[in-house]
């Protein structure tokens, strides 16, 4: 059977997870500064760069799941 490994939970795992809000805080950081270096050094256009999320499937994220390795 799989399960997903997530509870609700608002103590601890609100300060365990600010490491998130801060990787998500660079990562657009690093985009912001990627994006005129695009324009400059690839002579394209700012409309032309584009990021994708992709998430991760949930088979992968699940307990008993296919896994990532």
């Amino acid at each position: 059977m799989l399960t997903v490994d997530y509870t609700l939970s608002r103590g601890i795992a609100t300060k365990l997870g600010s490491g998130a809000s801060m990787a998500n805080l660079l990562i657009k950081q690093l985009i912001d500064k990627s994006r005129p270096l695009y324009v400059n050094q690839c002579a394209g256009q700012a409309d032309d760069f584009r990021v994708h999320y992709l998430a991760m499937l949930e088979p992968l994220r699940m307990r008993g799941g296919m896994g990532t390795h």
